[in-house]
C-alpha cells in the first residue's frame, strides 16, 4: 500500500510552539473562525511534497536523502514576514517566510527534486520554490476581517542539520505526521577529515 509522503526540515519544538501561538493570535482576529491555525506539531518546512510512495521505493528514497545530506553542513534560517497564498488580501494559506542568508535552501530543494524525478516522479508543478512555514488555512468563502489582521511574525533564528522523510495520514481532524527517516548533515560537509 502506498504512503503519502513529503520531504521536510523539522523545526525545534520551542519554535513550533511560538509559531503556533502566533497563528492562534491571528486566527482570533477572524470573527467567523475563517482562519484555521496550524497545530504546533504540524509546522515544518516542506522541501518537496511527494505524495503516493510505494513501499519498494522507500529504501532508494531514504538512501538518496542520506547521500544528499552527507555532502551538506548545518546552516541557519531566520523566520521573517507573514505572507499568504495567493496574497494577504484574499489568502487561502497564511505563512511565515524564511531568510536564507547562505542561499542553501534552493540548492537543497533542487537536489531533492532531482532525486525524486530519478525515482520516477514527475517534475513538481508551480511557480517555483518559496520557502515558508504554514501557519493556517482559510476556510472557503472567508475573508480577512480588516487590513490590519496580520501581526508581525517572530524573528527567530534556528539551525538546520537534517532533512526528514515524513508520512502524512489524513484524519478527520487534520493531517497526522509520522517520521519515516531522518538524513543528518555531516559536520564535515562531505569533505575528507583532516589527519
Amino acid at each position: 500500500m502506498a504512503r503519502r509522503t513529503f520531504v521536510a526540515v523539522e523545526l525545534p519544538e520551542d519554535l513550533r510552539h511560538r509559531l503556533s501561538l502566533c497563528a492562534e493570535a491571528m486566527a482570533g482576529e477572524w470573527t467567523d473562525g475563517g482562519l484555521r491555525p496550524a497545530a504546533a506539531e504540524t509546522i515544518h518546512l516542506t522541501l518537496r511534497f511527494i505524495g503516493d510512495t510505494e513501499e519498494e521505493v522507500l529504501p532508494a528514497l531514504m538512501a538518496g536523502l542520506d547521500k544528499i545530506a552527507a555532502a551538506l553542513t548545518p546552516f541557519h534560517l531566520v523566520t521573517d514576514q507573514i505572507g499568504g497564498f495567493p496574497n494577504l488580501r484574499r489568502p487561502r494559506v497564511v505563512w511565515v517566510g524564511l531568510t536564507d542568508a547562505g542561499g542553501q535552501l534552493p540548492k537543497l530543494n533542487r537536489q531533492i527534486e532531482q532525486l525524486v524525478q530519478s525515482l520516477g516522479w514527475e517534475p513538481e508543478q508551480g511557480k517555483g520554490f518559496t520557502p515558508h512555514l504554514t501557519l493556517g488555512r482559510v476556510r472557503q468563502k472567508s475573508r480577512p476581517p480588516s487590513v490590519n489582521w496580520v501581526g508581525g511574525g517572530p524573528a527567530e533564528r534556528f539551525g538546520v542539520g537534517a532533512v526528514s522523510l515524513i508520512e502524512s495520514l489524513l484524519k478527520p481532524h487534520g493531517a497526522q505526521h509520522s517520521l519515516l527517516h531522518r538524513a543528518s548533515f555531516s559536520p564535515q560537509g562531505g569533505r575528507p577529515r583532516a589527519g
